[in-house]
């Protein structure tokens, strides 16, 4: 879950970008001179990076991968560190770039998992092996993706990379496997489904990688998609009116209700509100819901040509109203799934401890850099 601001966006504030990492234990900050790491409750900053002038200051996209020393690196603000075409590593023991891919156009993200190195351009995504001297693997063609919408899948038993397709509104889904072994053959085929008729806004991977949830620009509907058969799970309806959706987060730790396992996802927009789903997973797909197919899923703008779809009635929802006068994205609390973490694009940290009843508590509210002047400032 990320958040990345133009200088403009960002105003008289330092920040250009907010991010969690995979498993939101921590997030990053970048500035206009660097970029910080906090650890996500308790609130407390680990590490900052200050660059001088004479070099460039500003960070636009800070990459985590969990809690390592490797970072991935991107330029922003109005004097960038890195040139807008370059995709780096950091190395934060070390203090330095370890790694360094230019390319004709400008890069939108550079997302990390232990042995893969995937940098997102405005119309391609291409993944390297993640060593001194990263060796292309993959490419694919993507429709524009200024966004840099791409979802790296940490789980090992379902090494997926899913991106946005050729076509506006379509995902593809291609697999990495780290066993070098593996041969091409055993590999399975790029898969490649409409999730919306309009054009993707947000995407977003469960731990487990085996759901994917989707909002398009629109802002109106979430769907969730099974990430090897590509069907659709799920069809949740966050409001009638058109909204700017920033993120969505899945509960990393699904619970057992009734001999069910439930899901929780958390969306963030900009109509200032989080709301809350309950996922409940079937064994029997016709229990949840019934769908009509067609032949053709030319005018359907859903995969498999779903024409009609009676989302099942025990969806239970909480609404959080945000007092963030900025965009802001939203997770789940790593170690207490029934907190909310919001991060705004102002500074704001704010924490929110929600029931399934609909009362919901705010807890904390800090301005995260007023926060680091406090505490760590000389």
């Amino acid at each position: 879950m990320t958040l990345r601001l133009s200088a403009f966006e960002s105003g008289n504030r330092a920040i250009t970008f907010v991010g969690f990492n995979q498993d939101c234990s921590c997030f990053a900050v970048g500035t206009q001179n660097g970029f910080r790491i906090y650890n996500s409750d308790p609130l407390k900053l680990i590490r900052r990076w200050d660059f001088d002038m004479s070099e460039g200051m500003g960070v636009g996209f800070v990459e985590m991968l969990f809690r390592t020393n490797y970072l991935g690196i991107l330029g922003g603000g109005r004097h960038p560190l890195i040139p807008s075409n370059t995709a780096c590593v950091w190395d934060g023991i070390n203090q330095r770039f370890i790694l360094e891919l230019a390319y004709a156009g400008n890069v939108r993200a550079v997302k990390l998992r232990k042995d893969r190195l995937v940098v997102v351009l405005d119309t391609a995504v291409k993944v390297y092996s993640f060593e001194s001297t990263p060796q292309l693997i993959h490419q694919s063609e993507t429709c524009l993706n200024t966004a840099g919408l791409c979802q790296v899948s940490q789980n090992a038993s379902n090494p997926i990379i899913a991106f946005p397709g050729i076509r506006e509104g379509c995902v593809t889904i291609i697999t990495s496997p780290e066993n070098k072994e593996i041969s091409s053959s055993a590999i399975p085929p790029p898969r490649h489904f409409q999730a919306h008729q309009n054009a993707l806004a947000v995407m977003t991977l469960n731990a487990d990688a085996d759901m994917l949830a989707t909002a398009s620009e629109k802002g109106t509907l979430i769907r969730v998609f099974n990430t090897q058969s590509c069907t659709l799970l799920h069809q949740l309806r966050r409001g009638t009116q058109c909204a700017l959706i920033t993120s969505i987060s899945f509960c990393h730790n699904p619970v057992m209700v009734d001999d069910q396992l439930v899901h929780r996802l958390a969306v963030a927009s900009d109509r200032n509100t989080v709301h809350i789903f309950r996922l409940k997973s079937f064994t029997d797909r016709t229990s949840s819901y019934r769908l009509a197919r067609s032949p053709s899923s030319q005018d359907s703008g859903l995969a498999g040509g779903l024409l009609k779809l009676n989302i099942f009635p025990n969806v239970s929802t909480v609404r959080i109203q945000v007092d963030i006068n900025s965009k802001f994205i939203c997770v789940f609390n790593p170690t207490n799934p029934d907190c909310i973490i919001v991060l705004g694009a102002d500074g704001t940290y704010c924490k929110y401890q929600y029931t399934w009843s609909g009362a919901v508590t705010k807890e904390q509210s800090i301005d995260i850099l007023d926060f680091c002047n406090e505490e760590f400032d000389p």
